[in-house]
């Protein structure tokens, strides 16, 4: 019989709105047991309101795979693991799908007659050793949920990519075969088992920015409140602190299936809340709006290159900065508008390859450059080795970023504003390889002060794009910075400028001096200084 290759197509459909996974008219037959290859399909049936018969369409509230997640399959038959397929590990690449993970004691996923009538399970996020399934019961994964610990030790940290890390969500399937050819295809409509609470608290400020050139959501701005805490207690348990997923004003906290209460304070421990006794269903969320009366009156402002950043994320113009606001600026805005790649170069790239879009969607209003340099001009290539062609490679295989060099277009490369794209770029691929790109660059970033509050991206290297910006607004910037004591926009500036994360080629970086492009080998020679930048 004829062996065809595995497919590792999935429809990763992840929002909380009811996505069922329709089959294709090609795969609606049961047939004869043949031996063919078995193709995935994995969707989201995402997460329903409390007590409410609609889903949420709130596209805030998504689970999206990127790079590198990875799922476990079981197959089950009369009680017990068939053909192998336990605990088996596949792995999420956006360019082809799902795939085996490498080193595995089954190397390949065929359907033979072994697994006539068997169920397949799925399950996220994969787990090594996965407690408490049981092939023998009719729910094998009721121990599993039992056994699910949301967080680690005496605290729970669900902050960014934290919170898929523990939202488990589980799917069943029975192979269908195509209706041409000798292939199976499984179905999986994930569940999640875990229910969601929401806490809604009120912002500390509202800025409605008057730009006429700004889209409804670009035009509102929020401030959360000021040191909110958050903590979940099961029964007569210990209370847990807990860091939720924060977007915006709303606070995602994952439950367990069982009577919580959370509470929490806000405004430095001014106010108070606690939602008592609560049983959220798997699959289930629950909005609680606090303190709902008390909403702040909305700031007029125009958003403007000049504008001074403070430490809370609030705006104040240049011509109405106060000798007491001086202590809170940590930055100048430079660029006004939405940064998001999607945004700015529709023509060039999709949301899908747009991290900022992905990780920050609430990051649409415009660029911060930091007050003062990073470092005191470390040598750029004392930080990491050589790029090197299997690295280049690397970063261009990854989906859901944007690579660009000389290669790919020197005017890109020179122009776009790509900066956060680029730190995001080498994080994974440091997360994928163990190898730091630039790790002590980033290192330099993530221990600037002062941090970057909960309503920007954290601190970045700008790219040579953005640089081009700081530029044309120098005299303008300048002024800005001088009256806080700041660093003027080219201040110390060395032979080779300021580092630029774009990389020119295998050998060199971009570089920025004034306005001419400058190429900074990576080499201990080369002395450079880094100035940084977030978006808000």
């Amino acid at each position: 019989m004829k062996r065809n290759n595995l497919f590792c197509t999935v429809v990763a459909v992840c929002s909380l709105l009811i996505a069922s996974c329709s089959q294709n008219d090609e795969i609606m037959e049961q047939q004869d047991v043949k031996k063919g290859s078995i193709r995935i399909m994995v969707a989201d049936v995402g997460v329903q309101g409390d007590a409410e018969t609609r889903a949420v369409t709130d596209a805030q509230y998504r689970t999206t795979f990127s790079d590198g997640d990875k799922i476990g399959v079981y197959a089950i038959k009369d009680g017990a693991v068939v053909a192998d397929i336990s605990n088996i590990r596949l792995v999420y690449n956006g360019a082809s799908g799902w795939s085996l993970d490498a080193d595995q004691s089954i190397t390949s996923l065929e359907y033979t007659k072994d697994l006539a009538g068997a169920t397949f399970y799925a399950y996220y996020p994969y787990q090594e050793t996965l407690t408490g399934f049981e092939a023998n019961q009719s729910s094998p994964f009721d121990g599993v949920i039992s056994a699910w610990t949301i967080g680690d030790g005496n605290s729970i940290d669900l902050s960014g990519e934290n919170y898929t890390k523990y939202d488990l969500m589980i799917g069943t399937s029975t192979p269908v075969k195509n209706k041409t050819g000798n292939d199976y295809t499984l179905s999986f409509s994930m569940t999640h088992v875990l229910g969601m609470v929401v806490i809604n608290l009120p912002p500390a400020k509202i800025y409605h920015f008057t730009n006429s050139e700004f889209t409804d959501e670009q035009k509102k701005y929020t401030i959360p409140v000021i040191n909110p805490t958050f903590a979940v207690q099961y029964g007569g348990k210990e209370a847990k602190a807990v860091i939720p997923y924060s977007d915006g004003d709303n606070y995602r906290i994952l439950v367990k299936p069982e009577q919580c209460t959370v509470s929490g304070t806000f405004n430095n421990g001014v106010k108070t809340y606690s939602i008592n006794d609560k049983t959220i269903a798997g699959g289930k969320y629950a909005l609680y709006t606090v303190d709902k009366a008390n909403q702040p009156t909305p700031i007029e402002h125009e958003l403007s290159v000049g504008d001074y950043y403070c430490k809370d994320g609030s705006l104040i113009n240049l011509s109405s900065l106060q000798d007491n606001d001086k202590a809170n600026v940590i930055g100048v805005v430079y660029y006004v508008g939405n940064p998001q790649l999607s945004a700015l170069y529709p023509d060039s790239y999709n949301p899908e390859q747009d991290v900022l879009l992905r990780e920050r969607p609430d990051c649409v209003h415009g660029l911060v450059y930091a007050l003062k340099k990073a470092n005191d001009g470390n040598a750029f290539g004392a930080w990491n080795s050589l790029l090197t062609n299997d690295i280049i490679s690397s970063l261009q295989g990854y989906s859901g970023y944007v690579y660009t060099s000389y290669s790919t277009g020197a005017t890109i490369a020179r122009e776009r504003i790509l900066g956060y794209n680029n730190a995001k770029l080498y994080e994974k691929y440091e997360i994928n390889t163990g190898i730091g790109l630039f790790a002590n660059m980033r290192k330099v970033c993530a221990e600037y002060t002062p941090a970057a509050p909960v309503t920007a991206t954290g601190w970045y290297l700008p790219s040579h794009g953005e640089f081009n910006i700081l530029n044309e607004q120098k005299t303008l910037l300048d002024t800005a910075l001088s009256a806080v004591e700041g660093e003027s926009v080219w201040s110390g500036i060395t032979e080779y400028g300021y580092a630029s994360s774009s990389i020119r080629s295998t050998s060199a970086m971009f570089g920025y001096k004034t306005d001419l492009a400058q190429t900074l080998f990576i080499n201990g020679s080369n002395k450079t200084l880094l100035r940084l930048s977030l978006a808000f």
